[in-house]
């Protein structure tokens, strides 16, 4: 559109030279210069000294500790190590075993009695047998095919093209016919005819608004590819989180008979003699705390396969077999790489961006709103008085005096200063977020690679290191110290099935920042190993042997946090 000089003049007059962007930055830096958190709190008294409590209760437990310090030294340790009465437990009566002397069958009843045969097991959840292993990617077909996000979203972006087809329609033309003069002829009206007329945008206010929807089809286009990915980073998730509950449940049980074991050896050295009667009630504590983790890590594959088939849209769906393992290569993602990608190609970036171009349009709209709009009438009338036709014409445009729309051009602008913003806002958002699961990824890929580099085989030989010298040096290496060895290799595996997890969680959180089509694509993987098999392990029973590296100032360097040997 050529523009002509009032149609300047008329954009003056209407504020589009407004200058919301120095109001803005004249209101940030006054938010700026309010002091926050600007010194630590007053009350913070470093120099006084600690104040003496007087109270009756303390000055009575100062005076019993005072007493206390002139018994005899096995009684005051009795004293000090008795369990407060406060604690749940503290009061059970305790429970002695017949003397040595006593007949074998008396003293065999009170072990029996004293420690009852441990509940079995019972049966952990399975997937059907007969349903063929579902691949990560068969789950991602069955979730995109499913799911309600990614219908929504298309449906939007049909919504969305609707809208761009309709911001380019020109407005329809009016036509009709008219009587005029009515009665005051003889036989009929005076007057009578037709008429047409058409309204006619200037200023390309259609244009502008056709490029407006367009932006908007372009952003419902990145909605659906964000849902996509998203829902992707949860299949993802969801896979690997039931990988990770198949494995915590092999170890769990595995460790349950594992210390179920142990405390039968324990019982049976008590039948021989071997060892006191309380000594199997802290590995009885053992086995039913190891059951517990049992019931814990089956709940847990429940709920992960639960998570994952509402994830999928088929929340009746039954627990199936999934192929892959929780062993499986694990990707590389180079941070500075990583942080290019994201910066550059995540949706987000695109939509903010399109929002950017959509409020400069739409500051253009506001700018060139009071440009009127010329609406052109013709008409054709007969009078019938005079026997002849009449041909009129009339042009209508409304004049910008009141209306100039200048609280709008003020208020696109202040959109334009918001979008510009938000591309900022974007960007920091990304980097933190990834910032975020980096730190999660390459901190447990670092403790994986000391559990495969030594902790699980350091583990597993000092158990069977302790197992040995037991058998042949019990005087040196008590029945204690295989204990300890067994709960410290307990301890080990539940920290590695955890590690585990929590890396490939942080796998799929960064795999939905990169919005990669395939988790594995393009990337470094590193084979871990699975967990040592616990069923495998002796018993130890006593009678049986046995880019562009810089994007407005990005740091895409991450530190190395694994210790090298």
């Amino acid at each position: 559109m050529r523009r002509r000089p009032w149609a300047l003049g008329i954009l003056l007059l209407g504020g589009c030279l407004h200058p919301v962007g120095e109001r803005t930055d004249r209101a940030v830096f006054d938010l700026a210069a309010r002091p926050l958190d600007a010194a630590a709190p007053a009350w913070v008294d470093r120099g006084s000294p600690p104040s003496f409590d007087t109270s009756p209760s303390a000055v009575e437990h100062r005076e019993k500790l005072a007493d206390d310090a002139k018994l005899p030294a096995p009684r005051l340790l009795r004293q000090r190590l008795h369990v407060p009465p406060e604690l749940p437990g503290a009061g059970a009566a305790r429970t002695m075993l017949p003397p040595t002397t006593a007949p074998a069958a008396e003293r065999e009843a009170a072990i029996a009695k004293l420690f009852p045969s441990l509940p079995p097991l019972g049966a952990d959840p399975r997937p059907c047998p007969e349903t063929p292993p579902l691949t990560l990617a068969d789950l991602q077909r069955l979730a995109i095919s499913q799911s309600p996000l990614i219908r929504q979203a298309a449906a939007d972006v049909e919504a969305a093209r609707g809208a761009f087809l309709q911001a380019g329609a020109y407005p329809n033309p009016v036509t009709g016919w008219a009587q005029d003069e009515v009665g005051t002829a003889i036989s009929g009206p005076a007057e009578l005819g037709v008429f047409i007329g058409q309204t006619f945008v200037l200023g390309g206010k259609l244009t502008l608004a056709r490029a407006m929807a367009q932006v908007d089809l372009d952003n419902a286009e990145l909605a659906l590819k964000k849902a996509r990915a998203d829902l992707a980073g949860q299949v993802r998730a969801g896979y690997f989180a039931v990988l990770v509950a198949q494995e915590n449940l092999k170890a769990s049980r595995a460790m349950a008979k594992f210390t179920d074991e142990i405390f039968l050896v324990q019982v049976d050295q008590v039948k021989h003699a071997q060892a006191a009667a309380y000594e199997p009630r802290q590995l009885r504590v053992f086995a039913l705390q190891a059951r517990n983790n049992l019931v814990a890590a089956r709940n847990r594959y429940t709920s992960a396969w639960k998570q994952l088939a509402a994830t999928l849209g088929a929340v009746g769906m039954a627990p199936a077999p999934l192929a892959g393992d929780v062993a499986m290569p694990i990707p590389r993602y180079p941070y500075d790489a990583a942080l290019t990608r994201v910066l550059k190609e995540h949706t987000d970036v695109a939509t903010a961006r399109n929002a950017e171009r959509k409020a400069r349009y739409a500051l253009q709209k506001s700018q060139v709103a009071p440009i009127p709009d010329v609406t052109l009438n013709m008409h054709v009338n007969k009078y019938f008085t005079e026997n002849n036709y009449v041909h009129s014409l009339d042009i209508q445009f409304p004049l910008p005096i009141f209306d100039r729309n200048k609280g709008g051009i003020i208020q696109a602008q202040g959109n334009l200063v918001h979008a510009v913003e938000e591309a900022h806002r974007v960007r920091d958002d990304l980097t933190a977020r990834l910032a975020d699961a980096f730190e999660r990824y390459d901190t447990n890929r670092a403790i994986l690679e000391e559990y495969r580099d030594g902790i699980l085989t350091d583990q597993v030989e000092a158990y069977l290191g302790a197992v040995e010298r037991h058998q042949q040096e019990p005087d040196k290496v008590g029945f204690g110290d295989v204990v300890a060895a067994q709960q410290a290799l307990a301890t080990t595996i539940t920290g590695y099935v955890s590690t585990l997890g929590t890396l490939w969680q942080a796998v799929a959180d960064v795999s939905t920042l990169l919005q990669t089509e395939d988790v594995f694509q393009a990337v470094e993987t590193e084979q871990w190993p699975a967990v040592p098999d616990l069923e495998q392990l002796p018993c130890c029973h006593p009678c049986v042997a046995g880019s562009e590296a810089n994007i407005q100032g990005a740091d895409g360097h991450w530190p190395a946090a694994a210790i090298r040997r």
